[in-house]
């Protein structure tokens, strides 16, 4: 099976990984692909939705009641009352 990668950054940082780790670079990716898996399934759920939660929290208290009234106007004229683009 192939995999054929267009994007430059993503094909030198595979350069660079199997340059530092001695592996091939369909190796380099492998373990790339199964660290950042078991990492994913290191942190509990819960921990990540608590992450989202706390970032809302900072985007909202960020934003001030003239900002949230354009945005909801731009809502509006971008989707239907059915929740679909208009």
């Amino acid at each position: 099976m192939a995999i054929n990668i267009k994007n430059e950054q993503v094909l030198e940082l595979v350069r660079e990984a199997s340059r530092l780790t001695g592996y091939s670079q369909t190796g380099a990716i492998e373990t790339a692909l199964r660290e950042l898996i078991a990492h994913r399934n290191a942190v509990p759920r819960s921990t990540r939705l608590d992450l989202v939660w706390r970032t809302l929290d900072l985007v909202d208290g960020s934003v001030d009641d003239a900002q949230r009234l354009r945005m909801q106007r731009t809502m509006d004229e971008m989707y239907d009352e059915s929740g679909l683009p208009a």
